[in-house]
């Protein structure tokens, strides 16, 4: 059984959650969560409204982030870099290996055929699969490859590889060490997730359902034992898990799951 507990002290979305046993970190580190925050830069062709950024739903932020960049497609190769302003990289001193990016991507019309790149800054660049876009559902675009340069630095590249002008929304953005795409948005080494499922020496839960054929549900309830022997969880500890964010009223989400089952969720 597994068990952890995230606390989302700086109000990024409670990106992660879903975030797979053995997937790999994702090298954007905390921007991920807002797109946005990514450097960008327009090639061969032009993207309108690069610097907006724009709010998803809540439901959705769990699964790609808190926010992602707007942009209308002009014309075919119309490219936008993200992680990449012409000069500056977000991720730097790489070594050579595989590597793999993904991109999540949804269109104002289906029309716009798109395709993400994988680019190092030593010279080497991949190109995914080119698909058209839905108007409905977030498409995962990826691309994945050998870049062989030492000390490199990487962005990948949305392209446009037909179609017509149409609005385009794009969010989640990772790039990873190795052959496979996480199938959610992770914040790398920078998650505001801390997974304690070692300390755990007992856990007790119930959900609101405590009768047969109730009618409303009522408050969830769990109740977990602790190792604290190195006082990690006491709040007057310098250093502990809760400093310096043991401020009152902080959300606290806890889930416990055995394997892929989910048990018991709670904020």
């Amino acid at each position: 059984m597994t068990l952890k507990v995230g606390i989302d002290w700086d109000l990024n979305g409670w990106v992660e959650l879903f975030k797979a046993d053995g997937d790999a970190d994702n090298l954007f580190g905390q921007k991920a969560a807002n797109a946005g925050d990514l450097k960008r830069k327009t090639t061969a062709g032009a993207f309108g409204l690069v610097s907006t950024t724009t709010g998803f739903d809540p439901a959705d932020q769990q699964y790609y982030g808190r926010g992602g960049v707007s942009l209308t497609v002009v014309d075919t190769n119309d490219r936008l870099a993200l992680g990449y302003d012409g000069s500056l990289y977000d991720i730097t001193g790489q070594a050579s290996g595989t590597y793999t990016g993904s991109l999540y991507v949804k269109s104002s019309a289906s029309t716009p055929r798109m395709r993400l790149r994988l680019i190092s800054s030593g010279g080497t660049s991949i190109n995914g699969t080119a698909q058209l876009m839905s108007t409905s559902a977030w498409t995962q675009l990826t691309v994945s490859g050998s870049l062989p340069h030492s000390s490199q630095s990487i962005r990948i590249e949305l392209e446009c590889t037909s179609g017509t002008a149409a609005n385009v929304s794009m969010l989640g953005p990772m790039i990873v060490s190795g052959g496979t795409a996480p199938q959610y948005l992770n914040c790398g080494t920078d998650s505001q997730y801390e997974n304690i499922s070692a300390y755990v020496m007992n856990a007790r839960w119930r959900t609101g359902f405590v009768r047969p054929y109730q009618n409303l549900v009522g408050i969830g309830r769990a109740s977990l034992v602790l190792n604290n022997w190195d006082t990690r969880f006491s709040p007057e500890a310098g250093g502990a898990l809760w400093t310096p964010n043991n401020v009152a009223l902080r959300d606290i989400l806890v889930r416990i799951n055995e394997d892929a089952t989910i048990l018991w969720t709670e904020i």
